[in-house]
């Protein structure tokens, strides 16, 4: 059973809370089986009504708002459903309504959402009236779908009619001290922070977020839908286990939609198509937010530092080995443009055997977007499980404390659910971060303390004449150009050669290559006579020093510089 599941009975049989904003996956399908353990939410003096087996395991599937009638609230007396598209609807207990003056047009009702809502609220005080009038338990429910389409938070504060919806919504929260009348309500919103302040920062209500299909729960998943889709599974029919892991992060949605086109292309799943699809559908439920990678290079890639290849080493084995509270929350990977700090990321993660989330614009102009894109990113790395985070120039993406202009307290929330995200120890050891920037002076100082970033690693260029050497070796060697083990004596590597430097150089030699067929060593002393560094050394330099100055440890500088620090 799923946490939130549990966690609602529980909120709902202590009486701790009778409002539960549900957010999160809450666009998906959840699986409503006759065998489930849970006999959903009880209330006191009330039989619960067994529902129907469904008659195929692909039926068991249903929306959200569906699942909780069908599986939570079979007990209750009256449960209505209200939605902008299809208004106000009645679905359990549609004869006790008899006799209210509203039950005919309600169906027909199309006009704002305080109207709707104050519908609700007369038609709560009529059962209200008529349980105690009848002195008999009415146990009522109503489930908002969309609710932030009917207590937005984009300026809602500032408007009479949405604030006054809130206040009513709010008002719901309030456990009845009537003894014959009682009142549970269900808020579906895909991002909490989409909601009216009012709404969400609700001490009474229970905002209990309904996270992405677990390991455990897609093995099921693909048990029943195995029986729909026989021939999908291919090669993992006889190991869901092993295929739910490399699935996690996908919604049930997706799942169903997979198994659907290659059951119906009669293209059984294989280990080659898997990290092409879970790529596709992991970006597609994510809006685009991120890129999910899958690194087919390890740290025996990496050329150059082998104090900063070893101490990374030593970090993912304490990770595999399971001692968490040795393996840093992230690093901060700083150094000058073009030294390969992405291609870093790439080797770890390849070394690791982990997917790498690559963290895409998320800021919007829109009110609430921002936040709300950074909750459906934060739902992901959740679901995936052991993953690398990466972020890109971190300097500008993570933001600061406030920006100093008008945007100034969308940046401030944003740089807070990061820093707080980043500092959740549950995280250690599962989720590792990986912050790359040519300006470490720029990231806040507070992202960069013990339990948020605990490893500040320098990526620098090639300083020695020997590692200069091996670096065009080896990004030649990945061109098919081979250099010889040695550098010959009339030839001098450029100065400060950073690895994309060193591409150019190879890319060009190798388009030489195959006009000229030389070797590749000749062809490469050509190009050096008319060889300008893609950046100049003079920012090189400077962003050396700032990578120096902000690294966690000086045992992971190259000797060379190691030496000339000590002499300083």
């Amino acid at each position: 059973m799923a946490s939130w599941i549990h966690e609602l009975e529980s909120l709902y049989a202590s009486e701790a809370a009778c409002q539960f904003i549900l957010h999160g996956n809450v666009q998906d399908v959840f699986p409503h089986f006759a065998e489930a353990k849970s006999t959903g939410l009880v209330p006191p003096m009330a039989a619960v009504s067994v529902a129907t087996a469904p008659r195929s395991p692909l039926a068991d599937y249903h929306d959200l708002d569906e699942f909780l009638v069908r599986r939570l609230l079979g007990g209750f007396t009256v449960v209505v459903e209200l939605d902008l598209a299809h208004g106000i609807d009645v679905r359990r207990g549609r004869d006790v309504l008899e006799g209210w003056e509203g039950l005919a047009a309600l169906r027909d009702l199309r006009s704002s959402p305080m109207d709707y809502l104050a519908t609700l609220r007369r038609l709560f005080l009529f059962l209200n009236n008529r349980s105690v009038a009848e002195r008999k338990p009415m146990h009522v429910a109503v489930v908002l779908r969309d609710a932030h389409m009917l207590v937005p938070g984009d300026g809602g504060a500032l408007r009479f009619d949405l604030g006054a919806g809130a206040s009513l919504v709010r008002e719901w929260s309030r456990p009845s001290a009537h003894e014959w009348f009682s009142l549970t309500s269900f808020l579906l919103t895909e991002n909490l922070s989409d909601l009216h302040p009012m709404v969400r920062a609700n001490p009474l209500a229970a905002a209990l977020t309904v996270g992405l299909p677990s390991e455990e729960e897609l093995v099921a998943d693909l048990a029943r839908l195995s029986v729909v889709f026989p021939a999908s599974l291919g090669e993992f029919e006889a190991k869901p286990d092993v295929l739910a892991r490399k699935l996690r992060g996908l919604t049930r949605n997706s799942l169903v939609s997979l198994l659907r086109r290659r059951s119906h292309a009669k293209q059984p799943l294989d280990q080659a198509a898997v990290g092409a699809l879970r790529k596709e559908l992991v970006e597609r439920d994510s809006a685009a937010l991120v890129e999910f990678v899958e690194s087919k290079v390890t740290l025996d890639d990496y050329h150059g530092q082998p104090q900063l290849v070893e101490a990374v080493r030593t970090d993912l084995r304490l990770m595999r080995e399971g001692v968490t509270r040795a393996v840093p929350m992230g690093y901060l990977i700083a150094g000058p443009v073009g030294t390969g700090k992405t291609f870093l990321v790439n080797c770890i993660a390849g070394e690791a055997q982990l997917p790498v989330i690559v963290l895409k614009n998320f800021r919007d102009r829109w009110v609430g977007s921002s936040e709300s894109n950074l909750e459906r990113i934060f739902r992901l790395i959740g679901a995936v499980g052991e993953c690398l985070v990466f972020v890109d120039e971190a300097d500008q993406t993570l933001g600061r404390r406030s920006g100093g202009d008008s945007s100034s307290d969308v940046n401030g929330r944003l740089y807070s659910m990061l820093a707080q995200f980043m500092a959740d120890q549950d995280n250690r050891g599962r989720v590792l971060w990986m912050l790359a920037t040519s300006r470490p002076d720029l990231v806040e100082v507070d992202l960069k303390r013990p339990g948020r970033v605990d490893r500040r690693l320098p990526v620098l260029p090639a300083i020695e004449r020997a590692d200069r050497w091996g670096l065009l070796r080896g990004v030649f060697k990945r061109f098919g150009l081979e250099l010889p083990a040695e550098c010959p004596p009339d030839l001098e590597p450029p100065e400060l050669l950073t690895a994309g430097a060193a591409t150019a150089l190879a890319s060009a030699v190798f388009r030489q290559h195959h006009i000229d067929r030389g070797p590749a060593v000749d062809l490469l002393r050509r190009q050096l006579e008319h060889y300008a560094p893609p950046v100049p050394l003079s920012r090189i330099r400077d962003q050396i020093r700032l990578a120096i100055e902000d690294t966690s440890d000086l045992a992971l500088l190259p000797e060379g510089l190691r030496r000339e620090l000590g002499g300083a």
